[in-house]
């Protein structure tokens, strides 16, 4: 009996401490950190991902007819912005955009084709500002329709 509560205990001990009663590790192995500090004085920023990936995405196909259906909704908005004064939402071109991809691809799936994500036919919310920078910087006299902020860091896309 003495000699049963002794493992018991044993074993408790070793489960306390993270060890199996096989002396097996349970805890999780904490990983050595690789995240290097920058030094305080190093003002070079690191590249801005979301632009990145949308430079690629505009070079995929899909992407080019997204952009094409985006810019076809702006400019019919655009005429109701000169004779209403009505500014437009780009999550509002997202939307109908979402739709009608969402309807391309229920029409493709019924004959029996898939439309694979990777080929750029989507909208990423990630992408909404440069989209509309975009448009902008192509169409100058639709930047009072929009209604934009600052970034931190501008570019030209």
């Amino acid at each position: 009996m003495e000699r049963q509560r002794g493992r018991e205990t044993e074993g408790l001990a070793a489960v306390s401490n993270g060890m199996g009663k096989t002396g097996v590790d349970l805890q999780p192995k904490q990983k050595e950190s690789t995240m290097i500090q920058p030094d305080l004085f190093d003002l070079e920023k690191p590249p801005d991902k979301i632009a990145d990936r949308f430079v690629a995405w505009k070079q995929t196909d899909g992407a080019k007819r997204v952009l094409e259906d985006l810019y076809r909704l702006a400019a019919g908005c655009f005429k109701e912005y000169l004779n209403y004064g009505i500014r437009l939402s780009m999550k509002y071109l997202y939307e109908v955009e979402r739709r009608k991809i969402r309807i391309v691809r229920a029409q493709l799936k019924r004959e029996g084709k898939d439309l694979e994500l990777e080929n750029g036919y989507r909208l990423n919310n990630d992408f909404t500002a440069l989209i509309v920078r975009h448009m902008i910087e192509r169409r100058p006299s639709w930047e009072e329709m929009f209604e934009t902020r600052k970034r931190k860091e501008e570019k030209r896309y």
